[in-house]
């Protein structure tokens, strides 16, 4: 009984952990193909480094 109670942990910490990677992975893809919009009252040759700052 304890050893499948510990499976099932494991198997629980697999899938969440799991969850957590792709999820990040889908943020760093979204945010590189977002391009800036209504940047009128910025000054044009700022920096990408200061833009998402």
């Amino acid at each position: 009984m304890n050893i499948l109670v510990s499976k099932k942990a494991i198997m629980i910490t697999v899938v969440c952990a799991a969850m957590v990677f792709a999820q990040t992975f889908a943020q760093k893809e979204q945010h590189k193909e977002e391009k800036p919009q209504n940047l009128k009252v910025l000054p044009k040759d700022i920096s990408e480094e200061d833009l998402h700052t």
